[in-house]
């Protein structure tokens, strides 16, 4: 059974429809990547799955268990963690603060609270001297790096990232996926990860799915999806097969 299953989800702002018909599937212990465009239905998919958006239609189950319709809070406590795009980490707090607000869900004492800091560290190491520092301080890599490791507080056994390459430059891109892939093997978190950064989310993702106005036009296996023409031109910056030699 999948870890996660979403089926023929609908979703609307207001009379505007983000998604149609969506239908996706994440393994347990799997690396799932969405692409596609801005306004292509990928956040408000991330949404849905965490109870952020009502679906008008259709299906979310975790582990079996339909949670649609279930508030945010209620997801999260099933060990679901929502790392949105643009980081939201709390400028006028420090970095252990901003850490001690992803483990809310988990109740847990201040010595406990010390040692899953040190425990998600261990994947941030750089972070270990800022961490009396306030989140205005930080560098945009810096502020990333906090968000994923407060995901990373909830001790979740699905993570949901949305854009966490957004606006950081290459070298900050290329270390911060190899840690996505590092937290997956490692900590055997599932992950469902959103990008418009193809190359950085292919690094990490054994699937993948490509969105255009709120639908799924191709789901596949990234090495078959590297061989896609449609997915070469649009998010590899390459020709087809053929104009490649290949």
């Amino acid at each position: 059974m999948p870890k996660l299953e979403v089926e023929h989800i609908q979703a609307f702002y207001g009379r505007a429809q983000a998604l149609r018909d969506v239908s996706l599937t994440v393994d347990e212990g799997e690396v799932v990547s969405l692409l596609g465009a801005n306004g292509a239905g990928k956040t408000t998919t991330l949404k849905v799955i965490s109870g952020l958006v009502r679906p008008a239609a259709g299906t979310v189950k975790f582990d079996g268990e339909r949670i649609d319709g279930k508030s945010p809070e209620a997801i999260a406590a099933l060990g679901i963690a929502h790392v949105p795009e643009g980081r939201h980490i709390f400028p006028g707090l420090t970095v252990r603060e901003n850490l001690y607000l992803g483990a809310t869900v988990r109740h847990l004492r201040r010595s406990q609270l010390n040692d899953e800091v040190d425990r998600v560290l261990e994947f941030f190491p750089a972070l270990r001297e800022h961490l009396d520092r306030r989140g205005w301080a930080l560098s945009g890599g810096q502020q990333q790096m906090v968000a994923v490791a407060r995901g990373l507080m909830a001790k979740p056994r699905l993570l949901l990232l949305d854009e966490p390459s957004l606006g950081l430059a290459p070298i900050i891109v290329k270390q911060l996926f190899r840690t996505i892939g590092e937290i997956n093997q490692k900590e055997r978190v599932t992950i469902l990860l959103v990008e418009q950064n193809a190359p950085a989310a292919f690094s990490v993702s054994r699937r993948s799915y490509v969105l255009e106005t709120g639908r799924v036009v191709l789901g596949d296996t990234v090495e078959r999806l590297v061989r896609n023409e449609m997915v070469r031109r649009a998010y590899l910056g390459l020709g087809g097969a053929e104009s490649s030699g290949a």
